[in-house]
């Protein structure tokens, strides 16, 4: 049988936009072999795109190993479905990745169910399957380089996005064939928690590089961005107001706990104003942060504001009715589930609350249908209807994502870029980007993922598949 003259790489991403992440690869030898992987295995979290929960387009047995960039459920959250139909390769990730996993896993179960009673299946994988898939996690040092197949080595790079985040290089060599692909995961150069070094010069001088690449603020700039949350705060404090802080229980919840606390030091806050923390998985975490486990820097341990109050069911009512300013933050970051969700029908309809969203602000959930609401107007919250009378407040200064000039800026770094893939983003943000990024960057290639499309990477090319060339030519540049 006639052998191959180059290395490929072909590659798919199952998600459109942002939720759900998971890219397939599949890299052919020139001696016929073949090694297949998939970076992050992630849940689908927008009612449209649920039933792609259920199913991948690929034999799990068939992969030998998986790529875990950073603990959010949106990249984690079927990789126990994975294990379940027969992956029994290792899943790679950072080693504080390795620790928040076994906090963050096991609560899967409450979006299982939750997913089994709105398609009225079974839930998608147990208990059990939880924990097989922590007991293959293999955690690997930052700027170690491992090998992991015959043919393939992983080294893991500091991303500011969320403690334990990565981004991995994979270098694909066969006899003098090399093929440098790079994956950021979601991603920020900086971080308040962390220390984040450079790339090294020779990641930055790697020949005919292919960068998979987030994009999920892609359009917009850092200039527009406004740290207006202490102000905010103060001001309806000041006025007797109950704040409520939808928050994600990872990262943002103690993002903003230390704000709270900065205001505090700066007097802008008076420390006998309460503040709650309610969530289990947010209690969890910012425990965690606090133990000295996690590779944060050292001063950051100290985080919490005084007079920090944890929130349980016992006495969630009693928090919820008491008099006077306090401040609450409160898991999930869109209100959709979790504690956070229980307020809202109270606080909601509450001329006396102001409800200030720290994240994003996903098109169709709660928390955006409340944003957008005039005040007076009635809102469907939890499937009771309410007059909205609180105030509403939101900000992206929170965001663990990069804007436009870092994502543009962290391009620049690279001296021999073949094509950038642009994944985890809205169309129309991917296709701002894909503009920016021609226009400023010397690369060869501008790319937009999508689940309908493949692409085929080759060590000094990218390659045109016959039955995409449609797809190639109108939007690789």
């Amino acid at each position: 049988m006639k052998s191959k003259s180059q290395i490929s790489l072909q590659l798919q991403t199952l998600h459109n936009e942002v939720t759900g992440s998971c890219t397939f690869c599949i890299v052919d030898y020139p001696d016929l072999t073949t090694e297949r992987f998939a970076l992050d295995c992630g849940f689908f979290q927008h009612d449209e795109e649920r039933e792609y929960n259920t199913s991948f387009p690929f034999q799990p047995s068939e992969l030998d190993f998986v790529v875990v960039s950073h603990n959010h459920f949106d990249h984690t959250g079927r990789l126990p479905l994975l294990v379940k139909e027969g992956f029994h390769g290792a899943i790679y990730t950072s080693e504080d990745t390795e620790k928040l996993l076994s906090i963050s896993l096991p609560k899967a179960k409450e979006a299982v169910h939750e997913l089994s009673k709105k398609l009225e299946t079974p839930p998608l994988y147990s208990p059990e399957d939880i924990q097989a898939t922590l007991g293959i996690l293999m955690p690997i040092p930052m700027r170690e380089k491992h090998q992991v197949t015959d043919h393939i080595w992983l080294t893991f790079f500091e991303n500011g996005h969320v403690p334990g985040a990565v981004i991995t290089l994979l270098e694909i060599c066969f006899k003098k064939q090399k093929l440098n692909f790079l994956f950021t995961g979601d991603y920020n150069p900086q971080n308040v928690f962390l220390k984040i070094r450079e790339l090294p010069p020779w990641v930055k001088k790697l020949p005919n590089l292919y960068v998979l690449m987030e994009s999920t603020y892609g359009s917009l700039s850092k200039n527009k961005v406004r740290n207006t949350f202490s102000k905010t705060v103060a001001s309806h404090i000041r006025n007797g107001f109950t704040v409520f802080c939808p928050a994600f229980a990872f990262s943002s919840a103690q993002k903003v706990l230390y704000a709270i606390k900065q205001m505090q030091q700066n007097h802008q806050l008076d420390p006998s104003v309460p503040i709650y923390l309610d969530g289990k998985q947010a209690i969890a975490f910012t425990e965690l942060f606090a133990s000295g486990q996690l590779n944060l820097l050292p001063l950051m341990e100290d985080f919490r504001p005084e007079n920090l109050h944890y929130v349980s069911s016992d006495n969630r009512k009693e928090v919820m009715e008491s008099p006077g300013p306090k401040i609450i933050v409160s898991s999930s970051g869109n209100a959709s589930r979790g504690a956070a969700s229980l307020y809202l029908p109270s606080f909601a309809g509450r001329s006396d609350v102001l409800i200030h969203f720290t994240g994003h602000l996903f098109e169709g959930s709660t928390s955006y249908e409340l944003y957008h609401a005039p005040e007076g107007t009635e809102v469907t919250i939890g499937g009771q209807s309410i007059t909205k009378r609180a105030k509403i407040a939101s900000t992206h200064q929170f965001s663990g994502h990069a804007k436009q000039e870092d994502l543009i800026h962290f391009l620049k770094q690279f001296r021999d870029l073949n094509a950038v893939f642009l994944n985890h983003g809205e169309v129309p943000v991917k296709e701002e980007l894909q503009r920016l990024i021609r226009k400023k960057v010397h690369v060869r290639y501008v790319c937009m993922t999508s689940r309908e499309y493949s692409f085929r990477l080759g060590p000094t090319r990218l390659y045109e598949k016959k039955d995409r060339s449609i797809f190639y030519k109108s939007l690789c540049a």
